[in-house]
């Protein structure tokens, strides 16, 4: 009964209209002669079938980019502001057969999630050839002495405020000004990924060629231990992590700059690029 049904379904497989094209029936003299087998498939796709919803999405940009601004989206909440039955290796002594090929594309998602000083943006890639690049201007990195205060060499505060009597640092005496928050990143992709963080000198808004350098620090284990220091003086692109699929990245960044004798007073700006990629 076995070999029957097996017959049956390898016949229905190999002169079903949907596999292949259709058999003469003048050159054909079996059971299944005359017409091919038609699926009905109509009740598939009207209200409450399998395939009811299966023009959603077909309109989507494989982009998602999503920023939120909320004193939820902090890191440094203290710091103010912010079967088989059938084996066809048995020899047979009669037997019909069909043998296709397989072929599944998976489709790659990546995505990033990056949140403090208030604030979280989600970028989003459903597939190979998306970037999903978000530029947000609700938020930002703010070194201020109100704010993040000053900072020994060792990242420890010395404390912040408007008027704070902190003297800058002088020949070997480092001081800084620490970043308005530590900043989260979240990484995550069915594909292996590199994620890397690019930045450059800051300049002065009205002094020309004053460039103010600014250094990161990175932790994988959520502020355990911190490595992949980097300064940034000039044009830098600086290696993090490489992960493979399904692999989740928790990075936290930490930022400062110099406050001594040799930093000219006044307003810098620049930005900063977080960056996940697949490989």
């Amino acid at each position: 009964m076995k070999k029957l049904l097996v017959l049956t379904v390898a016949l229905l497989l190999v002169f079903s209209g949907a596999v292949m094209a259709d058999v003469d029936p003048i050159d054909y003299s079996g059971v299944f002669a005359g017409d091919s087998f038609v699926f009905n498939d109509s009740g598939y796709f009207s209200e409450g079938g399998l395939y009811e919803n299966y023009s959603d999405h077909k309109d989507d940009d494989g982009i998602i980019t999503l920023t939120k601004t909320s004193s939820d989206y902090v890191n440094l909440s203290g710091i103010e502001n912010q079967d088989g039955t059938y084996n066809p290796d048995n020899d047979y002594d009669q037997r019909v057969q069909v043998t296709l090929d397989i072929e599944a594309y998976i489709p790659c998602f990546l995505e990033m999630r990056l949140t403090g000083n208030r604030g979280m943006t989600s970028v989003i890639s459903y597939t190979d050839d998306k970037a999903a690049v978000a530029e947000p201007s609700e938020y930002l990195i703010v070194f201020d002495n109100e704010v993040g205060g000053f900072l020994n060499e060792d990242w420890e505060s010395l404390g912040h405020g408007q008027f704070a009597q902190v003297n800058p640092g002088y020949d070997l005496d480092k001081v800084y000004i620490g970043a308005c928050d530590y900043f989260g990143v979240e990484v995550i992709s069915n594909a292996k990924y590199k994620y890397e963080v690019e930045s450059d000198a800051l300049t002065h808004s009205s002094v020309a060629d004053t460039e103010l350098y600014m250094d990161m620090e990175t932790s994988l284990d959520g502020g355990t231990n911190w490595g992949w220091f980097v300064r940034f003086n000039d044009p830098t692109i600086k290696p993090i992590a490489e992960r493979n699929a399904g692999s989740k990245l928790e990075a936290v960044h930490r930022f400062r700059v110099p406050y001594n004798m040799n930093t000219t007073t006044g307003a810098y700006t620049g930005d900063i690029t977080f960056r996940a990629y697949t490989i």
